[in-house]
């Protein structure tokens, strides 16, 4: 399930919702958004399929930017930043960096490295940035911002990786 394949799918249809979003396509937003949550609450959120998740998050929060419908996808953002796998300490550094843009499965040696998990954190707290962005004009931009600002401080607490803490 989580291949290029689906992930292709989605963005075909995400970019043919808001493509045509002035026409009766605008209606398949709400369909559209339940069909992504499902893919990504198919599997237990773990860190071997974060780059597919987080590619998944950034076609609903381009989305929601062209159609400006409100697609909760900065909870699945925060989620993947509160992932116990992210409170333990992370291993040593590999020679080999991942491809985040190539691939929708982590190599399992980038799995527990600093450099794996410190790409994942960054995608993840830019697609919260986006996601934000795509709401700046929006009067409920306030009633947005606090929740996360005070999840994003409990997730700070919580995480091991001193690069990104600091």
């Amino acid at each position: 399930m989580y291949n290029w394949r689906v992930l292709n799918c989605l963005k075909l249809w995400a970019q043919s919702i808001w493509t045509y979003s002035e026409t009766d396509l605008k209606l398949l937003v709400s369909p559209f958004t339940e069909l992504s949550f499902g893919i990504l609450k198919l599997q237990s959120m773990n860190t071997r399929y974060l780059p597919f998740h987080l590619k998944v998050i950034e076609i609903l929060n381009e989305l929601s930017a062209h159609t400006g419908t409100y697609i909760p996808s900065c909870t699945f953002c925060i989620e993947i930043l509160g992932m116990p796998e992210l409170q333990k300490p992370a291993k040593g550094n590999d020679d080999k960096l991942f491809e985040y843009e190539l691939a929708v499965k982590m190599p399992k040696s980038q799995q527990r490295s600093i450099e794996g998990l410190h790409l994942v954190m960054i995608h993840a707290i830019n697609l919260i940035v986006g996601f934000c962005a795509a709401h700046a004009g929006s009067v409920y931009l306030p009633e947005l911002a606090v929740p996360i600002i005070r999840s994003l401080g409990k997730v700070k607490k919580m995480i091991f990786v001193s690069e990104i803490v600091t």
